[in-house]
């Protein structure tokens, strides 16, 4: 009941973060490179790829911003941002937001 009385106090449910483009297995199946993953008109190639602090800000950022429940963190492969993760996961945990790297 935690989890309700949090999304009725405002928080959002979900929330989903690209935090890289990067991925060293380039699956040809991989639904994260088709002209329609992010709605048509950009690919995920074509967008910013933060990395180090300014990744970690952005990310804090936008979960403060949100106030999501649930975080889940994905890319390409979000594990290519280890040092980043490392410092983030903690952090999010510290906030109460339950996490999963995907």
């Amino acid at each position: 009941m935690s989890g309700w009385g949090r999304i009725l106090s405002g928080r959002q449910p979900n929330l989903s973060i690209e935090i890289t483009r990067e991925c060293p297995l380039k699956c040809p199946g991989c639904y994260a490179y088709g002209e329609d993953h992010l709605g048509g008109g950009v690919v995920l190639r074509e967008l910013s790829d933060f990395k180090g602090q300014e990744l970690i800000d952005g990310v804090l950022n936008l979960v403060k911003r949100h106030q999501p429940v649930h975080l889940s963190i994905v890319g390409g492969e979000p594990l290519v941002r280890f040092r980043e993760l490392d410092v983030l996961l903690p952090q999010l945990t510290g906030m109460g937001i339950h996490t999963q790297v995907v």
